[in-house]
């Protein structure tokens, strides 16, 4: 039960993380929102090192998984935001965008989240640490955890630098949706063993 329960306060709280995320006119600043989530980065840091250290070797692997599924899901569904964008700039131009040009709209939007972003790049690499040092998984079991850890940052970087046009963003965000969900099945399988 108590894992359960955890496996749900992170679900929650990474929804609640990645809502946060969300391009909302406030008629804050840059530098506002950037403080701002600078402030909300770190309590999402001290947060996730909060159940990490109250958790067995088996939550803690349950809690990477969940962050990964959870931030990797958020990825790819902002990636499709992003191709919606950039089909509808290419009607109203009435031309093709490049890659290049796209790439500059979801830097805008990436400066002010960087303190997050890096955050949850924080906590997997914190939580993959804590599995690691535990000596409690084999080592394909490991392997499969640094494969999935590795696609988060597929993710990442292939939602957040479109290149080439939307149709081929579109193939890539299909192909790191199919890959992830895959490598999710495989160690939810896995973890099963322990």
């Amino acid at each position: 039960m108590k894992r359960l329960t955890q496996t749900l306060i992170i679900a929650a709280l990474s929804g609640a993380i990645v809502a946060g995320c969300v391009k909302v006119k406030t008629g804050q600043t840059s530098e506002e929102v950037l403080e701002s989530n600078k402030v909300r980065a770190r309590q999402v840091r001290i947060q996730w090192a909060e159940q990490i250290r109250d958790a067995s070797p088996k939550e803690t692997a349950q809690l990477v998984k969940t962050h990964i599924d959870s931030v990797s899901a958020w990825y790819i569904r902002y990636g499709y935001k992003v191709a919606d964008e950039w089909h509808k700039g290419n009607q109203a131009k009435g031309e093709a965008i490049d890659g290049a040009e796209m790439r500059k709209n979801v830097d805008a939007w990436i400066a002010v989240q960087k303190p997050i972003l890096n955050a949850y790049e924080d906590n997997l690499e914190f939580g993959i640490s804590k599995i690691k040092q535990s000596g409690e998984f084999s080592p394909e079991t490991m392997e499969l955890f640094d494969r999935f850890a590795e696609q988060f940052y597929t993710n990442r970087s292939t939602v957040f630098y479109p290149h080439e046009n939307v149709e081929f963003y579109e193939s890539a965000l299909i192909e790191i949706q199919r890959v992830t969900e895959s490598l999710s099945r495989q160690l939810e399988q896995e973890l099963k063993k322990y």
